[in-house]
């Protein structure tokens, strides 16, 4: 298999071999062998920085490029898979709370319904209305649970539902 390389992208391997194939000598280090691997291509008339060199790939070297390719891959998906585990806990995460929230909702909406009819709210004006001389006692408290007359400290009323009114300012004590 023949692998296509500009030449920063060559091993030193690949160098020796380029300059043993022109007949130089491959001894020195990386940058010594890149400069004189390049001079050659300019005495060859070729451009250093876009000339391709076909590289023979050994079957130990292509195997070598799979692995790296399939380690790559792995990876890759690993991370994907990571990202959409993430993203679907934070939406799990999301409805729980919304669920817990209309369970209160539905808590408090169902509380409501069951005590309609049956009560006010404390301190909650249902009619209660009074009315008095200023003083002398007499005044009379009309609700919609009980209407009646007070002489005194007595409270006599007749009863609708609940004795629900304060015998003192007329507000639903419910």
């Amino acid at each position: 298999m023949t692998y296509l390389k500009l030449l920063h992208q060559l091993s030193i391997k690949e160098i020796r071999q380029e300059l043993r194939d022109r007949g130089l000598k491959s001894l020195g280090s990386r940058e010594t062998l890149t400069a004189r691997l390049r001079q050659a291509l300019i005495n060859e008339e070729e451009d250093p920085e876009t000339y391709t060199f076909e590289i023979e790939l050994g079957i130990v070297e292509f195997i070598g490029k799979i692995q790296d390719f399939l380690d790559t891959f792995d990876e890759q998906l690993n991370m994907s898979r990571n990202i959409k585990l993430n993203k679907v806990d934070e939406i799990v995460l999301q409805v729980k709370g919304q669920i817990d929230q209309s369970d209160k909702i539905v808590s408090q909406a169902k509380g409501g319904i069951n005590s309609l009819g049956k009560e006010q709210l404390p301190g909650q004006d249902c009619g209660c209305t009074n009315s008095g001389d200023g003083g002398a006692g007499d005044w009379s408290a009309v609700c919609d649970c009980v209407v009646g007359k007070s002489g005194g400290d007595d409270f006599h009323g007749e009863k609708r539902d609940n004795d629900c009114c304060d015998d003192f300012n007329g507000i639903c004590t419910h």
